[in-house]
């Protein structure tokens, strides 16, 4: 709202008598361009990638980087089933009773070349899309984030054939 409030300023002090008409529409036109290209930014672009009884998975198709020939990274985000909850509580019975889980962020790296994946972090939410204090789990920092082989079939062999194609092969 406050940004709102300072365009609105900085188009009143530019969109004085000396300005000209024609300046004045073209200002306009690029701060309408400015705003749709802005506000369409919402950040990640959750694709469907499987079921089963911990809930639903997504990838963030538009989010994959890179990091080498053989290698990307993709956030994925595991939404709670039930189940899953009750599977989260258990990993984390520290979590108040109160507190309502909704999802869990993962970034995976891939190894495309040698089917091999590993878990680099992890984070949970509760339903207000705020990190539930203390399952924070950092892979990297703690050595444990160790290259695992991919089983054929599972929801990795996905996220891997999805994001691997995405990069390596479509470009």
């Amino acid at each position: 709202m406050a940004a709102t409030r300072y365009v609105t300023f900085i188009i009143g002090e530019l969109v004085s008598e000396d300005f000209g008409f024609m300046n004045k529409i073209f200002l306009t036109l690029l701060l309408g361009m400015l705003f749709v290209i802005c506000g369409s930014a919402e950040g990640a672009n959750w694709n469907y990638l499987g079921r089963s009884n911990l809930g639903t998975v997504y990838y963030d198709k538009y989010g994959i980087k890179q990091l080498s020939e053989n290698v990307v990274r993709v956030l994925v985000k595991n939404d709670y089933s039930s189940q899953g909850v009750k599977d989260v509580r258990e990993a984390f019975p520290f979590i108040d009773v109160s507190e309502t889980i909704s999802y869990t962020l993962y970034t995976y790296e891939v190894k495309c070349y040698t089917n091999s994946f590993r878990i680099i972090s992890a984070s949970t939410y509760n339903s207000s899309e705020k990190a539930i204090k203390g399952t924070d789990l950092d892979y990297l920092k703690t050595g444990q984030a160790s290259w695992v082989h991919i089983t054929p079939g599972s929801s990795v062999a996905l996220l891997s054939e999805e994001s691997c194609k995405y990069l390596l092969y479509d470009r």
